[in-house]
């Protein structure tokens, strides 16, 4: 089935399917993804919106977090990788085991799947990275031309040998239940002491699709940068933030002279670079549908 016009949430059109045959049967339909649901609505309302799926309503309560794997064999695709493209749609789960539960959760899958000439693959082995699903927002203060921004420390980049104080955009985890948006909006308050108006999703993506399931929501809202800085974080999650406010012309030189680390980072300034003259006019909803 093709891409859904606009961002509708109605139902998919799916034939009934037999509950007890759901770990034999492959599933190919529309779901309602992060990037297509209101993002002011209840995701859980949004879910309940979609009764007409009896396949996917396990994978649709999963989806949001990934802290669990999806059905055996049930596989959903919300649009094709490109227009008038047939992907392949099997994958069969042989064994899924948690071999780590911690700040992060993995599990070794043993899978095989569809290949392009219609076969299937040996089985292969893959350890998989669970992280809940997260959110980040764009801070922009037009009237000055400066985009709020944040440093902290990052272990990851540590590890790999590179500097891990990090220049980033705000950013926070998403729990059940929560309103993306309303995340985002908490997570400003939270890490650089604003409150963002007119927030607005732009895209969906996951970082590290081959290894990791975290999937990330990207919004935009206009702040008042007036005041902002200095330190802050929650003393309970161990944050040590420190708030910046850089030009925006400064935060995309840095872009395009190799000088920013964190990847969702950088696929926001360049989204921002992008619309940059039409959000510095106030109009973000022209960014966000070109």
């Amino acid at each position: 089935m093709g891409r859904p016009s606009g961002r509708s949430s109605r139902p998919a059109s799916v034939a009934p399917v037999d509950p007890g045959k759901l770990n034999s049967c492959v599933t190919r339909a529309i779901v309602p993804s992060p990037a297509f649901h209101p993002a002011t609505r209840s995701r859980v309302r949004w879910l309940q919106s979609w009764p007409a799926c009896p396949a996917l309503r396990n994978p649709l309560r999963i989806f949001p977090s990934h802290r669990m794997i999806m059905t055996n064999k049930t596989f959903a695709r919300p649009f094709p990788v490109l227009p008038d493209i047939t992907s392949p749609t099997r994958v069969d789960t042989v064994k899924n085991e948690i071999i780590h539960k911690g700040f992060m959760d993995f599990s070794r899958q043993t899978l095989r799947h569809e290949r392009f000439d219609g076969g299937m693959t040996p089985e292969i082995e893959r350890e998989v990275c669970h992280r809940s699903y997260a959110v980040a927002i764009i801070l922009y203060d037009r009237a000055r031309d400066m985009l709020v921004m944040i440093e902290q420390f990052r272990a990851g980049a540590h590890a790999a040998g590179i500097d891990p104080w990090l220049l980033e955009f705000v950013a926070g985890m998403v729990k059940p239940g929560e309103s993306a948006a309303e995340v985002a909006a908490r997570e400003a308050e939270e890490e650089a002491g604003c409150t963002p108006l007119d927030v607005r999703l732009i895209f969906t993506m996951m970082p590290s699709p081959g290894g990791c399931t975290e999937i990330v929501e990207l919004f935009f809202g206009y702040v008042d940068s007036q005041g902002l800085g200095g330190l802050h974080g929650l003393e309970e999650e161990v944050e040590d933030i420190r708030v910046h406010l850089v030009p925006a012309d400064l935060a995309i030189a840095q872009m395009d002279a190799n000088r920013i680390t964190s990847g969702l980072t950088l696929l926001g300034l360049a989204w921002f670079a992008r619309h940059h003259a039409a959000l510095k006019a106030g109009l973000a909803e022209n960014a966000l549908q070109g």
